[in-house]
């Protein structure tokens, strides 16, 4: 073979191999893309459901003399205005401030953070309150604080408690069934 064959037949080799590479290359290129694309979706998908962002969280309504141990107005004031002009992250911000604090105020605190979406702090603020069961606040704590432990993702416990209040006279029962059946 003289050497111009040889060298076209060289070219012609290196255009295939080249051809190739590129077919090589766009389907490791689309495997990566649907990779990554998979790979997003999950991990949306997943935070989508450990946050159970269906879960439609309503405030807990103050009540109008929500004023204890001699506590004044003044002291009050800010947290609690905040709170009731559904400015969440203020009260949140504000809420060392206020003097005598009780478990009421802590309870209050809890669903701010849960209704501003830090689900782990209200967890913590919950689990550091407690009321009798016999209390005026009982029924809104457990509720709010199960509420807390689902969307901070310690699923299995909370559907127990919710389970419990659903099969209950609670005045949140309906609500904890249609979690419940979300889920």
């Amino acid at each position: 073979m003289d050497k111009k064959k040889l060298q076209h037949h060289l070219n012609a080799l290196d255009k295939r191999i080249a051809a190739e590479e590129v077919k090589s290359s766009s389907k490791q290129s689309a495997f990566i893309i649907l990779l990554s694309c998979t790979a997003l979706f999950v991990i949306f998908a997943l935070g989508t459901i450990n946050s159970h962002s269906f879960i439609e969280i309503q405030p807990l309504t103050m009540m109008q003399n929500n004023l204890h141990r001699g506590e004044t107005t003044e002291t009050k004031n800010n947290f609690h205005v905040y709170y009731q002009l559904n400015n969440y992250k203020l009260a949140i911000n504000v809420f060392d401030e206020l003097e005598n604090k009780t478990s009421v105020d802590s309870l209050y605190l809890g669903i701010s953070y849960l209704l501003v979406g830090e689900n782990v702090n209200a967890k913590e603020v919950f689990e550091q309150i407690e009321f009798e069961e016999n209390d005026l606040y009982f029924e809104s704590w457990y509720w709010y604080k199960n509420l807390a432990l689902l969307k901070a993702g310690y699923t299995e416990s909370a559907l127990k408690a919710l389970q419990f209040i659903a099969a209950s006279d609670s005045d949140y029962a309906k609500e904890a069934a249609d979690v419940i059946d979300k889920l």
